[in-house]
């Protein structure tokens, strides 16, 4: 089976690294919350993107993030060890009641993140377990 669906980047056949809510650079884990929304980690932009999926709808190609965790803004890519910044995400996943667990591998940690569709810009996590320098 072909693909028919690219998100993260314009086309099949582009790659664009900036950091915009519509690229991606090293895309590693992806999730889906109960409602079909997509989150997926950005290991070399030190961030996680959620997707909403359209009511009564689906994803369309270079489809735009709608909420970023781990960075400030969707242009940012520092890596850092604040309570609420990233550094090389790896594996993620959502739990029925939409929380996110993001395996923060250049931290050494795990942030859990409550009700993820609804969260705000810049989110904090609600739980951080692990290295906390």
């Amino acid at each position: 089976a072909r693909a028919n669906l690219v998100i993260g980047q314009p086309n099949f056949s582009l790659r664009i690294t900036d950091p915009t809510p519509r690229n991606m650079n090293f895309p590693v884990g992806l999730a889906f919350t109960t409602g079909g929304h997509l989150l997926v980690s950005d290991l070399a932009h030190n961030r996680v993107l959620l997707f909403l999926r359209p009511a009564n709808g689906d994803f369309t190609n270079f489809q735009a993030a709608n909420n970023v965790f781990g960075q400030s803004d969707f242009s940012s890519v520092v890596a850092s060890n604040a309570a609420n910044r990233m550094f090389a995400p790896r594996g993620i996943a959502v739990d029925v009641d939409d929380r996110l667990y993001v395996a923060d591998s250049g931290n050494n940690r795990l942030h859990i993140y409550n009700r993820v569709p609804l969260a705000g810009t810049d989110a904090a996590p609600a739980l951080t377990i692990g290295n906390l320098n």
